[in-house]
């Protein structure tokens, strides 16, 4: 049976091209937006939220951590920065969480790593004693600091916490002078077993950075699905404008690949499936300039469009779109909703995303040129 030009397979492999161009334009639509809104960081810094709760406005405040945070796009002067967190590995955001604690937590954390650190070193050297006896000069010094430190002075509350967790700790306290001006003097009274008392002082002040250090791997996952949805989000709304504006219900491009020869149909397959390779190698670039994804995206919907007209037998150069077409309908008609509808099935299929629609025409086209070949092969014999 000879294959004819408008079939069903022919149809379908147009439609895919037709439907693989759009994708791509809303791809690169898309791209450009992320870069615009920050998408990534936002997504991240709700992940964030969802996962810490309220401690995470610590790290969100303004005026933290600003060596992690990046400018927006449209944020020109770094005066008292609102700039967004980008996703961190597990070490990184450890650190910045660690570095919200208030100042005499800070520096009772590194005081007893110091001190773990030089018990670890000094261990060897102090053979046949035990060396949870060692205290350093150090770890003095600190103890010193830390009674030192004035009522009402910034931070005096977060003092007192650490004094309680020291006196459980084999650390005596005694009061300052008369005035209490000050915290008092602090000395161990027994062992400084800095390997115990770090995982103490960890579980009592820092839970919440524990708990992200052993739950990191969930908190990834949750910003890989809050991100993936929304970019789901953002190309339904982004196809669906496309749909709208530039007058691509799903029945006229159906429509406009009926009309489609078997050579043209493979031609279109054929041109946006080699855009698409090269599409593909702008957008993964870290950084794509601007001005490539905008002449892209222009290059792109223009073919399409001309494509869709070219079928329909319209020759004019103007381009149909929302703007100067002619409806037959009023806006809250029942026309103007089937013309909705029909918009909305065109965002849904642009949705399935340019590489579903890439592998459906290369399938199509093996297809395609499988047929061809049987049927010179049928007219070779037939000769």
């Amino acid at each position: 049976m000879p294959w004819a030009a408008n079939s069903l397979i022919t149809t379908v492999l147009g439609l895919a091209g037709i439907f693989l161009a759009l994708a791509i334009f809303v791809q690169i639509i898309q791209e450009m937006w992320k870069h615009l809104a920050s998408s990534k960081g936002r997504a991240f810094t709700n992940a964030l939220a969802d996962f810490l709760g309220p401690i995470s406005r610590q790290l969100m405040r303004p005026g933290n951590l600003l060596d992690l945070r990046t400018r927006g796009p449209f944020q020109l002067r770094r005066l008292r920065p609102n700039g967004l967190l980008l996703p961190m590995s597990k070490t990184a955001l450890v650190d910045g969480l660690e570095r919200t604690l208030q100042p005499w937590a800070q520096r009772a954390l590194e005081a007893l790593r110091t001190e773990e650190k030089i018990a670890a070193v000094s261990s060897d050297d102090a053979a046949g004693e035990d060396p949870a006896q060692f205290c350093s000069n150090h770890w003095m010094s600190f103890l010193k600091e830390l009674g030192e430190a004035e009522k009402g002075s910034p931070g005096y509350q977060g003092a007192k916490d650490i004094l309680s967790f020291l006196t459980d700790w084999n650390h005596s306290h005694i009061p300052g002078d008369d005035t209490g001006s000050q915290l008092g003097k602090i000395t161990p009274s027994g062992t400084v077993e800095a390997s115990a008392m770090l995982i103490a002082f960890r579980r009592e002040f820092l839970p919440h950075v524990d708990d992200v250090e052993n739950n990191y791997g969930q908190l990834i996952r949750n910003f890989d699905y809050l991100y993936e949805r929304r970019n789901a989000r953002q190309t339904f709304l982004i196809a669906l404008l496309v749909a709208v504006l530039f007058n691509l219900p799903i029945d006229r491009l159906w429509n406009s690949a009926s009309q489609l020869s078997s050579e043209e149909a493979v031609s279109i397959a054929e041109q946006y499936m080699d855009i698409y390779q090269r599409s593909t190698d702008t957008t993964r670039k870290a950084d794509p300039k601007m001005e490539k994804l905008a002449d892209s995206a222009r290059v792109v919907l223009t073919d399409a469009l001309a494509t869709i007209k070219h079928s329909e037998g319209d020759r004019d150069d103007d381009l149909t779109t929302v703007f100067n077409m002619q409806p037959e309908w009023d806006l809250f008609s029942w026309g103007a909703l089937l013309y909705l509808f029909l918009c909305l099935i065109t965002a849904l299929l642009i949705s399935f995303g340019a590489p579903f629609w890439n592998d459906l025409a290369s399938a199509l086209l093996r297809v395609q040129k499988k047929k061809r070949v049987e049927l010179t092969m049928e007219i070779n014999r037939d000769a």
